[in-house]
């Protein structure tokens, strides 16, 4: 045994203490988002503020030999070699949770890595009998036991795990994440050398620590990370992450969204900057009212409350309450009114992907009553959203794969007698979902993105089709294939369709792209991209003239030579004696436009649409949108039928 009758320098210690102390403060009155890793964190720091205490207690203690009750020693001894090596412990908790290794891991796999934890505290708690880690004789003098370096051995293999499990994963984790574990290590290691071979009466030991703490909590436990800066409180990406951490560990809770009625028309009013404050003021008061629950931004005046108690009812109620008086900001009083959907925890999610689009489609139901309205989210809101989902993801399949498959409608030219044109529609073919229709997934693509990989795939099965048909065998002129707004947008676009155009050696003149008005005449990208396209040999055509969309000044000034008068239109004519369509077509032709009318139904609007004038007509009439084989035996078989 070796006695340790000297005086301890304290300075450090205090200095740890202090500091520590400060960031635990800050922590808890920033509100950190519950999420596992940040309670561990937590924790970690909870151990080092009683670590330093307790070495701070029992260095005084045991500078007066005597003095203290000899119970009283061990005690504060046993609390102090205790925190040490759980200290370690909750840091390798705190790394595994960082890395998401907890949410994998068996609890056969966490009792492994906590046994020799276990171990070494009960060799603590036996300290008075067995004297394996430290001994205090009867004059109060204390002496360190043989089992000492096995409490530091034990540390720095923890410590030691948490790095080599976060450099196994570097590639898969932040940056920061990774550089923070790094440090931390760094610093306890150099700090606990420091005091075990050069300065021994000195805690350089918490010095490392602090060091390595304030770091963690600069980087990876920044409290504002998943904080939205206008309205100060959580925002989606936290959401998210903590309502699959409760999906994981099977917990379910109440959860409330509020929005607004006209919220779009009134920020297009009074302008983002205007709007924030509105939005800052009103996340300033939910905070003051709800200071203890968890609650979001969700972008869109959306605010998303997720209650431990399930007393999401007084969140709707105080909320309503507020708003019966105007917002006050710079350029005026702001008055909107809330409505609500709230999602039952009796219901079960199985993904916060389900949750979300669920209580959107409920808030959507109460947007559409309006006057304040309450909607609770039904089974059957969540099994819509559940299947809206699974249809993005047999989007996702099918655009990864080879899930896309185009189908064709005919365009019969009413002066040559023929089919001489079509237009190229496409469809999913998933084995779980079977053959998904445009009107599914087509907005949904738009909405996440993938309309742009969609849209490029579509228009290079187009162009593989030429590629293998003579056109000019089957009778055809070019093939129709539409495009999406989004696609129009992207700077990208012309070049990306020359590249495949190129790359399968078609003729440009034998492709015609769809467009809206709007996608032509909104946007300087687009016009762009047009002009690149057509003086490459692409021409482009009006689609669905007549929607709601289309200003007649503008399509007179576009560059196309074909409009497509859509089939609403058309109908109104032959249903309704609507004739709206006999002024289109002769303002058209006046311009020596041709024109496409869709919704083509019988032999007698056929013929009708003929005689007015029409140069091509588009409807199931002629056919259907078919697969590509029943396309090409459709031209073989095809007589002249108006």
């Amino acid at each position: 045994m070796l006695s340790t009758a000297f005086d301890w320098n304290l300075d450090l210690d205090f200095c740890a203490l202090f500091f520590i102390s400060i960031l635990m403060v800050f922590l808890l009155r920033r509100q950190i988002l519950p999420l596992r890793q940040n309670i561990i964190f937590l924790e970690l720091m909870g151990c080092h503020i009683l670590l330093a205490l307790a070495d701070i207690m029992a260095s005084i203690m045991l500078s007066f030999p005597g003095v203290y009750p000899i119970s009283m020693l061990y005690m504060v001894n046993m609390v102090y070699y205790s925190l040490r090596i759980l200290s370690a412990g909750f840091f390798l908790m705190f790394v595994l949770a960082v890395s998401g290794q907890m949410y994998r891991s068996s609890v056969r796999l966490m009792l492994l890595l906590m046994w020799p934890i276990v171990a070494m505290l009960v060799l603590i708690a036996t300290a008075p009998l067995n004297h394996f880690v430290f001994y205090i004789d009867e004059f109060g003098e204390f002496y360190y036991g043989d089992g000492r370096m096995l409490i530091y051995g034990v540390s720095i293999a923890y410590y030691a795990m948490a790095f080599i499990h976060v450099y196994e994963r570097r590639k898969k984790l932040k940056r920061i994440s990774r550089w923070s574990v790094y440090f931390f290590t760094m610093f306890t290691g150099i700090g606990a050398t420091m005091q075990q071979f050069v300065t021994p009466h000195t805690q350089t030991l918490s010095l490392g620590v602090t060091a390595g703490l304030l770091i963690m909590c600069l980087s990876e436990e920044n409290p504002d990370v998943f904080r939205d800066r206008i309205t100060s409180i959580f925002d989606a990406d936290g959401l998210e992450l903590l309502y699959k951490e409760y999906l994981h560990y099977g917990r379910y809770h109440r959860v409330g969204v509020m929005a607004f009625e006209s919220y779009q028309e009134v920020r297009s009013t009074y302008g983002d900057e205007v709007m924030n404050v509105f939005l800052e003021k009103v996340g300033t008061h939910i905070r003051l009212a709800f200071p203890k629950d968890n609650i979001f931004y969700i972008h869109n005046g959306r605010f998303l409350f997720l209650d431990e108690g399930d007393d999401i009812d007084a969140a709707r109620r105080t909320a309503s309450e507020f708003f019966k008086n105007p917002v006050r900001t710079s350029k005026g009083d702001i008055m909107l009114t809330p409505c609500f959907a709230t999602f039952d925890s009796k219901l079960r999610p199985g993904s916060y992907e389900a949750m979300r689009d669920a209580m959107l489609l409920g808030l959507k139901e109460a947007l559409k009553q309006g006057d304040g309205a309450s909607v609770e989210v039904t089974q059957e809101m969540l099994d819509e959203a559940v299947h809206n989902l699974e249809i993005e993801e047999a989007l996702d399949r099918a655009i990864a794969g080879d899930g896309l498959e185009i189908f064709f409608q005919p365009i019969y030219d009413t002066r040559k007698k023929r089919i001489s044109s079509a237009e190229v529609l496409v469809r999913i073919r998933d084995e779980k979902l079977g053959l998904l229709m445009p009107d599914q997934f087509i907005d949904k693509a738009e909405e996440n993105g993938a309309i742009l990989a969609l849209g490029q795939r579509v228009f290079e099965k187009t162009c593989e089709f030429i590629r293998d048909h003579d056109l000019d065998e089957l009778g055809l002129d070019y093939i129709e294939v539409n495009l999406s707004p989004v696609q129009c947008m992207r700077e990208q676009l012309a070049y990306e369709f020359r590249e495949i155009v190129e790359k399968y050696g078609v003729d440009y003149s034998r492709i015609n792209l769809e467009i809206t008005e709007t996608d032509s005449t909104d946007s300087t990208v687009a016009k762009e991209n047009m002009e690149a396209l057509m003086s490459s040999g692409i021409s482009f055509s009006l689609d669905d003239y007549g929607t709601g969309f289309s200003n007649l000044v503008n399509v007179m000034n576009l560059p196309l030579h074909i409009v497509k008068i859509d089939k609403s239109i058309v109908w109104a004519y032959f249903n309704e004696g609507n004739t709206t369509l006999l002024h289109v077509l002769s303002i058209f032709k006046e311009s020596e436009k041709e024109i496409v009318c869709e919704g083509v139904e019988t032999l007698e609007m056929a013929q009708e649409l003929s005689k007015l004038g029409c140069d091509h007509e588009q409807g199931f009439y002629f056919s259907k949108p078919i697969p590509r084989e029943e396309f090409l035996d459709y031209l073989k078989e095809f007589d002249e039928v108006v």
